[in-house]
């Protein structure tokens, strides 16, 4: 079903805002996970494996979007889709025994690099 929805723009109606986020779509190898406006997933950043601990996954994204824009919206858009914020600085999340980092970064040509990493949570 969140497949289906990834052409077309999502609207994420999050109880407590003023409006709704706006997505892109989502990353093709994290599955349920929102991409920011303004990010093209990165095909060859591509990892996605089970373990007996879990899944395993790695995305990455890039784009000419301000760093606070990124941030915002995932702090915004995680908890929609079940994340609980461990700490929203560093945008890091757990769900459902799954823990999920998000690390945003600016790279030598002001393009904006977003590397997720998708692990088994420890302790669950």
């Amino acid at each position: 079903m969140w497949r289906s929805l990834r052409p077309g723009i999502v609207a994420l109606g999050l109880v407590g805002m003023a409006g709704p986020v706006e997505a892109e779509g989502f990353l093709s190898c994290v599955d349920h996970l929102p991409l920011a406006p303004g990010l093209v997933e990165v095909e060859e950043g591509c990892l996605n494996f089970d373990t007996a601990a879990g899944r395993v996954a790695q995305a990455e994204a890039r784009g000419t979007v301000p760093v606070a824009a990124v941030r915002r919206f995932y702090r915004s858009a995680l908890p929609a889709f079940g994340w609980n914020l461990l700490d929203s600085e560093a945008l890091d999340a757990t769900r459902s025994g799954e823990r999920l980092k998000i690390s945003v970064e600016v790279t030598e040509g002001n393009e904006v690099r977003v590397h997720y990493a998708l692990a088994p949570s420890p302790g669950t």
